[in-house]
Order: structure tokens, then sequence, then C-alpha cells
């Protein structure tokens, strides 16, 4: 039981903060899944990657980002929400017919701390 809590507490609000971390504070996260797989799964067991992959396991990075986006797209993108204010208006420039053209116009920034901001950092990298 423990140990879901601490998925919890690790994942908690991260639409929040997820997109902000850095390489160091990402791996800081994943070193506390590795620490408690070795304590519960026994010290020899295999080096992180491969134990998440024959345990169908995601790594935490993984599961932030699955959760950012399935945020964004169940919580943002919907027109009934509260937060759908936020984002653009609606691309109406359908000049060319391309593969994957986004609905929505990808944010400009001048800093790199407000590109990874959630809304901006979901319109460049979430949108289908």
């Amino acid at each position: 039981m423990s140990h879901i809590l601490v998925y919890y507490i690790l994942e908690y609000a991260c639409p929040a903060w997820h997109t902000s971390l850095t390489k160091e504070q990402s791996m800081q996260i994943e070193r506390i899944q590795k620490r408690a797989f070795r304590i519960i799964f026994s010290r020899n067991c295999l080096d992180y990657e491969n134990f998440c992959y024959i345990h169908k396991l995601e790594t935490l990075e993984a599961r932030r980002t699955n959760l950012c986006k399935s945020f964004f797209e169940d919580s943002v993108l919907i027109d009934s929400s509260c937060l759908h204010y936020l984002l653009p208006p609606p691309r109406v420039d359908h000049c060319y017919p391309l593969r994957r053209q986004k609905k929505l116009e990808p944010a400009m920034t001048r800093t790199a701390r407000f590109s990874n901001s959630f809304i901006v950092y979901a319109l460049n990298n979430y949108q289908k």
C-alpha cells in the first residue's frame, strides 16, 4: 500500500510542474522509483530500463508525460472546460492541405521559462 502512495505523491498535480523540470530533477525523481524497485524486488535485479520493460512498467517520466497529455486532451481541449479560454483561437488558414496541420496556432514565446509552462508546452507538443 505504501508504494502506491509514493506514486501518487510523485505524480501529484504533475501537469502543473512536469514541463518545467530540468533533466537533473527528472533523474532525481526516477532514482526514487529505482530505489523502491531495489528494495521491493531485491538488490540483484536487472538494470532499471530492462526491469521496466520486462514487467511492463513505465518510467515515471513516461507516466507524467502521459498524464499531462491526457489532462490536456480531456480537460483543456474540451469546449466546456473552464481552462478552454486559455487556448488561442482555432486556425483558419487552411490554404494548403497538410498531413498534420494543428487545429490551434502554436504559441509564440519570448522566454524558455514561459515556453515550458503547461498550456504553451501542450499546444506545441500534444496537439494532434
